[in-house]
């Protein structure tokens, strides 16, 4: 087979097709681990069916033996592990937290510099000037919500508070104010 043919199919496969190769990853192999002690059952049965990475985190999806449902797994980028969490449909609920709401992202309301107002349901969805804005997890106490050409960066902070910051256009960027 061509090289460039050989690559073009690669990149080709579905994501859990290519997530077999980082199996072996020390993140993969960190969340097995911690899968099997949180359970109870043997690392042989902890299945990863995909990985995903990005600069804030790795998140690998696991099954675990023959109890239905999925299981994400955060991992930090200096390879510590951050969470377990039960996937439920579309929304994920914490295996151990405090008073945060499924999601993770607290009721409330902020103001970034610009007149952008911001408001935020427990458990979302988040609102930007009045329009629902696309919630991204990241890992359980950093979210990112995008809207009209805004980025929300969310932190959740060890006591439930939220730092609120905004990236918007032409380089546009500062610190939002949470109101109490």
């Amino acid at each position: 087979m061509k090289p460039i043919l050989a690559i073009a199919l690669l990149a080709a496969l579905p994501l859990a097709a290519q997530a077999q190769i980082d199996k072996a990853s020390p993140a993969a192999k960190l969340c097995v681990k911690k899968m099997a002690q949180e359970t109870g059952v043997p690392k042989s049965e902890v299945a990863i069916y995909d990985m995903m990475s990005s600069e804030a985190a790795t998140v690998v999806f696991m099954t675990v033996g023959s109890e239905s449902g999925a299981w994400k797994c955060f991992v930090t980028p200096q390879g510590q592990f951050d969470a377990l969490e039960r996937v439920e449909d579309e929304s994920t609920a914490p295996v151990r937290g405090g008073g945060k709401a499924a999601s993770g992202v607290p009721f409330f309301n902020g103001t970034c510099p610009g007149d952008i107002e911001v408001h935020a349901d427990a458990g979302g969805p988040v609102f930007l000037n009045g329009k629902q804005a696309k919630l991204k997890k990241v890992n359980k106490d950093y979210y990112e919500a995008t809207g009209a050409g805004i980025t929300l960066s969310i932190a959740i902070d060890p006591d439930d508070s939220v730092t609120l910051s905004y990236t918007g256009k032409h380089g546009a960027n500062g610190i939002c104010q949470v109101d109490d």
